[in-house]
């Protein structure tokens, strides 16, 4: 009886995180250590203008995307998986989206990076936060990478 209990509460707090996490008014991805996308929540589709039917599991990579090539970002991406945060600004062109069936609109992001241990102290995954960038005073600001947490 008590394994039972101990599943249901594990469940019922996934769920609840899982919830949380697609209520979020940012966009949400979190990637494993080879760069694919292990979640992404409904947010992150609406901002990119992705087709409802697009499941980024398994088919949206962080080190495929051409926003992510250049090598200030893929520093920056490297750093939150050596476990630093960053933040940083992505510009998705409509020949980029295109490529995974997003929206043709220009799409400005800034991202937010940190890196997912595990309980072994390891990390495990990275999340990056995206937030739609609206005005022009604000997508000037300078990338800035943090500590290690």
């Amino acid at each position: 009886i008590g394994y039972t209990s101990v599943y249901y509460k594990e469940r019922n707090l996934r769920r609840f995180f899982e919830r949380a996490l697609e209520q979020m008014p940012v966009g949400i991805a979190v990637f494993d250590t080879e760069g694919a996308c292990t979640f992404a929540n409904s947010r992150l589709k609406k901002l990119l203008n992705a087709h409802p039917e697009f499941v980024f599991a398994g088919a949206y990579s962080v080190m495929e995307d051409d926003a992510f090539r250049s090598d200030v970002v893929k520093g920056h991406i490297r750093n939150v998986y050596a476990g630093y945060t960053a933040e940083f600004m992505v510009e998705y062109a409509p020949s980029i989206t295109a490529r995974f069936g997003f929206g043709a609109s220009l799409k400005r992001f800034k991202i937010k990076g940190s890196p997912l241990y595990d309980l072994g102290g390891e990390i495990s995954s990275i999340m990056l936060l995206y937030e739609p960038v609206v005005d022009e005073a604000a997508s000037s600001g300078a990338v800035t990478v943090g500590r290690p947490l």
